[in-house]
């Protein structure tokens, strides 16, 4: 059910003779702020189709195809019928093994083999949209694949592949110690890439340099006699994917590595450390200005030459610095956040939370703000102001003095994750269960929508792995969101198909999508230039909210904010708690796996 927070008035305790008066002033007061939700609707499948084996997931690659995976085959379905375009044989793959590229006919796969953990070897395989004919298969690549990213102007497909991704990470004493014990941890060296686009030629590969440090897929799990099982896959999930700039091949698991796109020599590099208190993506991902590129690592903000690798200058000391973003003059910096903890393998909360403003030429600090309370969202530059949350309030801080202007409680009764601009110009505010708008000025709340998670359920255990910035169903490998017509989801999936359907310019640097499930880490980067187009959106351009919510009467629902109105435009009632869905917009499906079946349920108007 939608709830609408009424910000404590209690009916009964007022004079029985104002009641009906006050009833009314406050029924209108609350209804201008606060959307009630529509009847649930219950509609029969558009389609249905049974697979022979369970299925793994399910992604949108555009308006007329559905790429479908079970444990054994891969599969291009029709999304106007449900019939089956193509199937693939014996390939057994994830939501993280696909990747678009742009207007291109075909599709990348990642085919990897060897052992129980399938890291010995892969092939990336080319193969038609439309029928699935393979249009050309690479060499053996050693490793399994983990991240990738593509540079179409050049034709280039970078691939960073581990071999032996797998093992167990308990260090000394780690039966008698907290935590995994001492000198715990495993460590891998990344091989790097470089295959023809047209024809998956390989054009050269070349060792990473140095092992780093990699992030379990999943926790142990309890094998059949009931021991716990400590050995598993591990990803490069700790880290921003390679980037693409000025020619060059940058990679920052240890600091910022450059190497020659042309033939894989190493340039240049400078080392820092960037896992910090064994947090996954501590560090910002890097921001690219013209020949600089800015990134932070050691509690550190950094700015680097892209041609030479001469360092202009770092900043002070401060915390975690997960967030930088730049303008014309001033570089400013996020204070902490929201990160997975590794070692304790949970969510945490952590950092001296704030934000820092500093100076683009010399990176003195300008002001800083250092008063957020357990917790912070990220960062959003509108205007003169610099707008953020934390566990309470929503603050708005001059972008060139540093003075608070706008501080408010936003009333949210979780912790908001995520700020973002509607079409509209209003402040969204996003939790794991509630959407809010504020005005852009003053900061007052416009309106204010909530919907409970679904619980108790797998939908509930499941959420642990949702998207930490919202409760809306934009999962890597079971939540993916596309097809939307131009508008912009809340949060963008990882998976989303990027290449020419979605262009945004890089705002910040802020990796918001971070999921607890097996592909964790996986990531492929589609980059048309030197701006990465799958960064986060901090401006939206309308589009909707979508929650897992628990209507009375019905185990599951889906909900659809709209973000321009706080309407729950949609509330519609799915089939099954199988927490595998993708939502197609453009084709207007709900499309949800239960075991062996695959069933389009319709969004409705």
């Amino acid at each position: 059910m939608n709830k609408c927070n009424k910000n404590g008035i209690d009916f009964p305790h007022i004079a029985r003779p104002m009641w009906a008066a006050v009833f009314v002033v406050c029924w209108v007061w609350l209804s201008a702020g606060c959307a009630t939700a529509p009847e649930v609707q219950e509609r029969p499948p558009a389609w249905e189709i049974k697979f022979e084996h369970p299925i793994g997931f399910q992604t949108l690659i555009d308006d007329g195809l559905l790429v479908t995976a079970t444990s054994r085959h891969l599969y291009g379905i029709n999304l106007a019928n449900g019939q089956r375009r193509w199937r693939l044989r014996n390939i057994s793959a994830s939501a993280g093994d696909l990747m678009t590229i742009g207007d291109a006919p075909y599709i990348l796969i990642s085919d990897a083999s060897g052992g129980h953990y399938d890291d010995a070897g892969t092939h990336m395989l080319a193969v038609d949209r439309h029928s699935g004919e393979l249009v050309w298969e690479s060499p053996v690549l050693k490793g399994r694949v983990l991240q990738a990213t593509v540079d179409p102007v050049n034709g280039v497909l970078f691939v960073v592949t581990v071999p032996q991704a797998h093992g167990d990470d308990r260090g000394v004493l780690s039966s008698i110690l907290p935590g995994k014990g001492l000198f715990s941890g495993l460590k891998r060296e990344p091989q790097l890439h470089a295959l023809e686009l047209s024809t998956g030629r390989l054009l050269w590969q070349q060792a990473f340099g140095q092992k780093v440090a990699l992030r379990p897929s999943y926790r142990p799990i309890l094998d059949d006699d009931a021991e716990w099982v400590f050995n598993r896959p591990f990803t490069l999930g700790l880290y921003h994917p390679p980037l693409v700039a000025d020619g060059k091949l940058c990679v920052t698991y240890s600091g910022v590595r450059c190497f020659d796109a042309r033939n894989g020599q190493l340039l240049w590099q400078q080392k820092f450390d960037v896992i910090e208190d064994d947090l996954a993506l501590s560090y910002a991902n890097p921001v690219l200005q013209g020949n600089l590129i800015y990134t932070s690592g050691n509690n550190r903000i950094r700015v680097f030459n892209i041609s030479t690798g001469k360092q202009l200058w770092r900043s002070k000391r401060f915390d975690f610095v997960p967030e930088v973003l730049v303008d014309k003059d001033v570089v400013y910096g996020q204070l902490g956040g929201r990160f997975f903890d590794i070692g304790k393998e949970k969510w945490v909360w952590k950092g001296d939370f704030g934000a820092v403003a500093l100076d683009r030429q010399t990176g003195k600090v300008v002001w800083k703000y250092k008063d957020a309370m357990g917790s912070i969202t990220n960062l959003l530059v509108f205007g003169e102001l610099v707008w953020f949350a934390d566990g309470e309030r929503l603050l708005a801080i001059n972008r060139k003095t540093g003075a608070v202007s706008v501080e408010i409680e936003h009333e949210l009764q979780k912790r908001p994750i995520f700020v973002a601009l509607n079409e509209d110009r209003r402040i969204l505010l996003i939790s794991e269960d509630a959407v809010a708008a504020y005005h852009e000025v003053t900061g007052k709340r416009l309106w204010y929508t909530q919907h409970p998670q679904a619980r108790p359920s797998i939908w509930r255990r499941f959420s642990s792995g949702l998207l930490q910035a919202s409760g809306s169903v934009l999962k890597l490998g079971s939540f993916v969101i596309a097809n939307v017509g131009g508008l912009l989801p809340a949060i963008p999936a990882l998976t989303l198909p990027l290449g020419g359907r979605v262009k945004v310019k890089l705002i910040n640097t802020k990796t918001l999508v971070v999921d607890t499930s097996r592909d964790t880490g996986r990531r492929f980067v589609y980059q048309a230039s030197a701006v990465a187009d799958n960064a986060p959106y901090t401006n939206l351009r309308g589009g909707y909210q979508y929650f897992i919510t628990q209507p009375k009467g019905h185990d599951q629902a889906l909900a659809a904010v709209n973000l321009r109105t706080g309407k729950t435009d949609r509330l519609v009632a799915l089939p099954s708690r199988y927490p595998n869905l993708v939502i197609d917009e453009a084709n207007g499906n709900i499309y949800q796996a239960i075991e062996k079946r695959l069933v389009a349920v319709p969004l409705g108007p």
